[in-house]
């Protein structure tokens, strides 16, 4: 059923206010419940949520 799954994405440092608020977007527009934290002063964020993949519904979800 269910899976732990981490993501790491960077940007440069000037940009990441604007990328932390467009991942909270995307992750709720997608019903996601996701943690973000990471490195700051290097522009890095790591993404850990968690994916059922027991319905198809939820495959689709993932698959977007």
């Amino acid at each position: 059923g269910t899976s732990v799954i981490l993501e790491d994405v960077a940007v440069e440092v000037p940009k990441l206010a604007q990328m932390t608020l467009d991942l909270q977007k995307m992750f709720k527009s997608h019903e996601y419940d996701a943690i973000i934290f990471g490195h700051a002063l290097s522009g890095n964020h790591h993404i850990l949520f968690s994916q059922s993949f027991d319905s198809e519904r939820e495959v689709k979800r993932y698959q977007v």
